[in-house]
C-alpha cells in the first residue's frame, strides 16, 4: 500500500474506520514505532484503552519483555517490506493470550515505510485446542507403540512355533502310507491349520505396523520469534539475563518445539538466580535431530541426576493455560517423537543444564537481518 506524503494518520485512520475488525495504526518515524491510532474492536479485545496506547510507544504501556517482542515483530515488518503474518502470546494486563496478529507496512512515494497497520485476532482457544491435542495425541501414540510392541513381540513368537508345526507335519506326510483310516486327512487338516495360523500372524504383523500415528510434517518456523514470546511470558519485566539464538530457520513440529521450551524455560525462569542461556543447535550424536539446551545458574535438581529422575517419575504441571504439561509430560512427548531428555551438568557451576534431542534441522543461522529498526536490543543479554 503506497500513500502520498502529505496524507497523515488522521486520513489512514478514517479509512480504516469502515473496517470492523480490530486494527492499531503505528507511525514509523525517527527509528520509533508509535501508535497513533487504535478503534473500539481493538480496545474490546486488548483490554487497551485508546488513552494507554495513542501517542506511545510498547515500552510506554507493555511489560519490558512484551515490548522487545512486538518492536521486534514491527522491524521485522519494516525490513520485509512487505505483510508479515505470525502468532504470538503476549500477556496485557495480567491476561495471558494467544494472537494471530497481520501487520501490512504503508509506503510512501519514496518507498520508505511510514505506517504500519495491524490487525490481532485472538486465537487462544485454537492454540490451546492445538497443545491439548499435542497431549492427547502424544498419550495415544505411546498407548499405540506399546500395544504395537507388545502384539509384535506375540506374533513374532507364534510365526517360529507355527513354521515348526508346519515343517513337522510336511515330514510326517513324506513317504506317509495311507491304510484308508482317515489318518492322511487329519494330517491335511493341521498342515492347513499351520498355513492359515501363518497368514494370520502375518496379518497380525501388518497390523501392527500400521498402528503408528503418522507424526506430522516438518515446517519451516523462525526459532527467536519462537522463543522471544516464551520469555516475555515467563520473564515480562526482564529479571534475568537470557541469552537465545537469533535469526535462527529451522525444520520441526513448531507446535512440539513451543511446548518444550515453554515448559523448560518457565521451570529454568522459576528457579534462576540471574542468568538463562538457550541453545539450539545439530544433535551431533543423531542424525537429523535438533539439540535443545537451557541452562540457568538456579540451585539445581537435590540430588543431582538421581532428583532429575525422581522428578520425572512426578505427575506435576506448571498450571499455565496455554502449556500445563510438566516435566514428566515433556518427557514423554519427547519419547513419542523418537528423541531424548536428559539433564547436563550445569553450565554455571550452579543450577539445572537440560537438553533435549527432537527430529529437526537447521535451514538457516542468517534467515533476517539483525538490525532493529526501534534501536532496541532483540536480545536481553549480549554477553
Amino acid at each position: 500500500m503506497k500513500i502520498k506524503r502529505e496524507i497523515g494518520h488522521e486520513g489512514i485512520y478514517c479509512t480504516l474506520q469502515l473496517i470492523q475488525s480490530p486494527f492499531f495504526l503505528i507511525e514509523v518515524l525517527g527509528g520509533q514505532f508509535i501508535f497513533r491510532n487504535v478503534n473500539d474492536s481493538f480496545t474490546r479485545l486488548t483490554g487497551l484503552s485508546a488513552e494507554d496506547v495513542e501517542d506511545k510507544i510498547a515500552f510506554d504501556f507493555l511489560p519490558h519483555r512484551v515490548a522487545e517482542t512486538v518492536v521486534s515483530n514491527y522491524g521485522r515488518c519494516v525490513a520485509r517490506r512487505k505483510e508479515y503474518s505470525y502468532n504470538e502470546v503476549l500477556t496485557i494486563n495480567g491476561k495471558e493470550t494467544w494472537w494471530k496478529t497481520t501487520l501490512s507496512p504503508v509506503l510512501d512515494e519514496d518507498g520508505e515505510v511510514r505506517y504500519i497497520i495491524g490487525m490481532p485476532v485472538d486465537v487462544t482457544d485454537m492454540q490451546t485446542y492445538m497443545i491439548d491435542l499435542t497431549r492427547e495425541n502424544s498419550a495415544l501414540k505411546r498407548l499405540n507403540d506399546e500395544i504395537s510392541t507388545f502384539t509384535a513381540m506375540a506374533a513374532h513368537d507364534l510365526r517360529p512355533g507355527i513354521a515348526n508345526i508346519k515343517s513337522f507335519v510336511s515330514l510326517i506326510l513324506d513317504g506317509f502310507k495311507d491304510l484308508g483310516d482317515g489318518k492322511i486327512d487329519k494330517i491335511k487338516t493341521v498342515l492347513k491349520i499351520s498355513d492359515v495360523m501363518t497368514d494370520y500372524v502375518d496379518r497380525v504383523l501388518r497390523h501392527a505396523s500400521s498402528m503408528n500415528i503418522a507424526v506430522k510434517p516438518h515446517t519451516e518456523f523462525l526459532v527467536d520469534h519462537v522463543v522471544r514470546d516464551i520469555i516475555a511470558a515467563s520473564d515480562p519485566e526482564s529479571q534475568f539475563d537470557i541469552v537465545y539464538p537469533t535469526n535462527l530457520l529451522v525444520a520441526g513440529e513448531e507446535i512440539i518445539f513451543q511446548v518444550i521450551m515453554r515448559n523448560l524455560v518457565e521451570n529454568a525462569a522459576r528457579y534462576a538466580r540471574s542468568r538463562i542461556t538457550i541453545d539450539i543447535k545439530t544433535c551431533d550424536q543423531r542424525s537429523g535431530h535438533l539439540l535443545l539446551v537451557i541452562a540457568d545458574d538456579g540451585n539445581g535438581f537435590p540430588g543431582g541426576v538421581s532428583g532429575f529422575r525422581s522428578h520425572l517419575s512426578q505427575d506435576q504441571a506448571f498450571g499455565s493455560r496455554t502449556s500445563g504439561f510438566g516435566l514428566r509430560a515433556i518427557l514423554q512427548l519427547v519419547e513419542t517423537r523418537g528423541g531424548l531428555f536428559w539433564l547436563d551438568l550445569p553450565r554455571y557451576g550452579s543450577g539445572a543444564t537440560m537438553c533435549v534431542s527432537i527430529p529437526g534441522s537447521i535451514v538457516s543461522d542468517s534467515a533476517l537481518p539483525t538490525s532493529d529498526p526501534a534501536g532496541r536490543s532483540t536480545n536481553a543479554a549480549t554477553a
